[in-house]
């Protein structure tokens, strides 16, 4: 992947598999915060926080499920559990379909607010999301995209194709 920095080509054969496919995203491109230091799997230890996301089988499944609700307008519910990432699969979903889609908004929500976004801290939905931005190939941020103006409190705006994120809460 090192390779792209170097070539506009390159760039741009990454992009369009990215913006085409939306596990290659996941599984190339995203990371979760993990603030437990184990490898689980492994029983090993690591200091190391920042996890590259590498899918299962059921995992591709949901997320290809939540891309599908959205595209035809249905509920969904995701039984969830802890460490299976389940808030990081609707949320990057969220934020692929952001950065690829034209005019969409997402409405992002918790019973309190500052569960939505708290800048800095990582616990917080929005958060996740602007780790993961800050994660992502320069070349792939929306043109004109400045964090000051277009990430502020609980929004998340894409200046090249209109998309937004927008927090809520129900205790506002």
């Amino acid at each position: 992947l090192r390779l792209w920095e170097h070539s506009k080509e390159g760039r741009d054969v990454l992009w369009a598999q990215f913006s085409n496919d939306i596990l290659f995203a996941f599984n190339t491109f995203f990371w979760a915060y993990d603030p437990h230091p184990e490898l689980r799997s492994l029983g090993l230890k690591s200091s190391d926080k920042d996890r590259p996301i590498i899918t299962h089988p059921y995992q591709d499944q949901t997320i290809l499920e939540i891309n599908r609700a959205i595209e035809v307008g249905e509920h969904l519910f995701i039984d969830k559990s802890r460490d299976m990432l389940a808030t990081y699969m609707v949320l990057l979903t969220f934020l692929w379909r952001w950065m690829t889609k034209k005019g969409e908004t997402f409405r992002i929500g918790s019973w309190k607010e500052e569960f939505v976004d708290r800048k800095g801290i990582i616990d917080t939905l929005f958060e996740k999301l602007r780790y993961n931005i800050a994660r992502l190939p320069l070349s792939f941020l929306p043109r004109s995209f400045n964090a000051d103006k277009h990430s502020t409190y609980m929004r998340l705006l894409n200046p090249e194709n209109g998309s937004s994120m927008i927090g809520e809460a129900t205790n506002a």
